[in-house]
């Protein structure tokens, strides 16, 4: 039996986000960036978030064990996580129009591993 703690961090999901340059002049000024991760057969509710007020990008985040929201709801206890960057412009966690944001699609198999994240749309 683990006997994980949030001290107890384990691997992570090692994350370099980008902007894609069509997207620099659409920063919102005082943007803050929102990077979480949600497992993607699960609950709602992200497993790991970091939030960063007045992030410069490009830069590397780390999402790992020790940043869950919940007793029960780490990133080792899923398989597959939907992973979010969004540059808020409000900001708040939930996205509204106007923000910038990517997507990626990771497995448990890639914790550990450099994975490029890149803000490429604009919520509508």
């Amino acid at each position: 039996a683990a006997a994980a703690t949030p001290a107890a961090a384990g691997p992570g999901l090692e994350l370099h986000v980008s902007l894609a340059p069509e997207l620099a002049a659409k920063v919102p000024p005082g943007a803050v960036l929102f990077v979480f991760a949600k497992a993607e057969q699960g609950p709602p509710m992200p497993l790991a978030v970091q939030r960063l007020p007045g992030a410069k990008l490009p830069l590397t985040v780390k999402l790992d064990d020790g940043m869950a929201m919940a007793p029960g709801l780490r990133l080792s206890q899923f398989d597959r996580y939907a992973v979010t960057a969004r540059l808020s412009a409000g900001g708040g966690p939930m996205a509204q129009s106007g923000d910038l944001e990517g997507v990626l699609h990771a497995g448990k198999a890639q914790l550990g591993q450099p994975l490029d994240l890149r803000i490429d749309h604009q919520v509508p």
